[in-house]
């Protein structure tokens, strides 16, 4: 039988070092797309165990009797501006994204620089499990082209041609949270040729320290950071680069609702089933209508494009914008926020967030939700308890053995005593132990 393999929402993940995540697959996968595709770009973040998946990527490509280009530590979204310029027919993102240190992850792009489709994605699948079921390991010797820094530099002027001219950050004092990742060296030198005085915070290579407790996944330090120094504004990106959180010079962070509502234009914007409901009605009060799609970035790009949209957003902090790179970069999205000013907390008067609640409970299977005993019930008795306006959504992860769980309501205490409860009534029902 042939072993089970999933892209889930955004490539391959999981623990490195055990399959699927292991130099062997990664072979397999730059096989098959060497042999599809030719020529491979690969970039990778700053994890300790990227090094040897890009050797394995590479190893494939050579058996296939394809090329690679390896353009080291860069941001995902870097890597899709080459993939689009042409420096090879697909990409492969050495990268768990926002995930621990521990883990690692395979992510491709097309011939456009973007996510795959759901069909292309499907299509990957079947012939990685085939390779695996089938094939032998690639033996491939020849390694990848090295072009780290001409990459960084083409990346970095892709970015700034989509944002205003000149050093229009002279002057302004902002924080730079790299959470020890993929964008350590670039975002703190994009805010530089704008001018800005840069305060970097991980913003060191440190694979072993990548997202723990920094970055856009933790954004108080980024905030703690803006206030003792005295800063405009604070920028914390996650491991691969492509979702940011901005933090006002007051301390406030702005996730990817905010900046969905700071970033929207006529006639509508695109969202996610995830999706704050009172950026739903503050949009509203502008004549601006909200989509919403499944969760998963590239979802909410081709919903996007699909409607000819200029934003979308997960409240994750991906933000797709129709000027944008092919895939959603943290530092651009920062920085178009920016340029329409500082102002920040003043442009969010408009738009008061609904209380919610996240959590995610561990699961070994994942049974269909409606057949799981008494969860109807109990979901009614929650939805009765948030009141009108409540919302409760259940989703499994694409990324995570984790059932996740989102309350939210117009009354804190209600959506805190739901999440509670009915975290308990999941934990009993289809939980395991961590």
């Amino acid at each position: 039988m042939a072993p089970v393999v999933s892209f889930g929402t955004d490539g391959l993940r999981g623990r490195a070092g055990t399959f699927p995540i292991e130099a062997d697959t990664a072979a397999r996968l730059g096989r098959i797309l060497g042999a599809r595709l030719g020529t491979i770009v690969v970039a990778r973040d700053t994890r300790v165990s990227g090094p040897a998946l890009v050797a394995g990527v590479a190893r494939g490509v050579a058996e296939a009797g394809g090329s690679g280009v390896d353009v080291g530590v860069l941001p995902t979204p870097g890597l899709s501006v080459l993939v689009a310029l042409g420096w090879g027919r697909c990409g492969v993102m050495v990268t768990a994204s926002h995930n621990p240190p521990d883990e690692n992850g395979l992510k491709v792009l097309g011939p456009d620089g973007r996510k795959l489709s759901d069909e292309a994605q499907s299509s990957l699948e079947d012939a990685l499990a085939s390779d695996l079921a089938e094939r032998s390991p690639p033996r491939g010797d020849r390694p990848l082209v090295d072009r780290a820094r001409v990459a960084r530099d083409a990346y970095l002027d892709a970015l700034l041609g989509r944002i205003p001219d000149g050093r229009w950050l002279e002057g302004r004092r902002v924080v730079a949270d790299a959470a020890h990742g993929a964008a350590c060296h670039t975002l703190p030198e994009v805010l530089a040729r704008l001018g800005a005085t840069v305060e970097p915070l991980a913003c060191e290579e440190d694979g072993t320290r990548i997202n723990v407790g920094v970055g856009a996944l933790h954004p108080k330090l980024a905030a703690a950071h803006v206030l003792e120094t005295g800063a405009d504004v604070g920028i914390a990106l996650d491991g691969d680069g492509d979702r940011v959180a901005l933090v006002t010079a007051s301390g406030r962070v702005l996730e990817g609702d905010a900046l969905l509502f700071l970033l929207a234009k006529p006639p509508a914007v695109v969202g996610t089933i995830m999706t704050n409901a009172g950026v739903e009605s503050a949009l509203a009060r502008r004549g601006i209508a909200l989509f919403r799609a499944p969760v998963g970035d590239r979802n909410v790009e081709a919903e996007r494009m699909s409607r000819a949209l200029t934003v979308g957003a997960e409240p994750s902090g991906h933000v797709c914008l129709a000027d944008g790179l092919p895939t959603s970069d943290g530092a651009l999205t920062a920085l178009s926020v920016l340029a329409a000013g500082f102002d920040l907390d003043e442009r969010m008067r408009g738009c008061p967030l609904y209380p919610r609640a996240q959590r995610a409970v561990r699961v070994q299977d994942r049974p269909p939700l409606e057949e799981v005993p008494g969860l109807a019930q109990a979901r009614t008795r929650a939805l009765a308890a948030l009141g009108p306006g409540g919302r409760l959504i259940l989703r499994y992860s694409g990324t995570e053995p984790v059932l996740r769980l989102l309350v939210e309501g117009r009354r804190a205490t209600r959506v805190e005593a739901v999440a509670q409860a009915f975290t308990r009534f999941l934990e009993e029902a289809i939980g395991s132990d961590p």
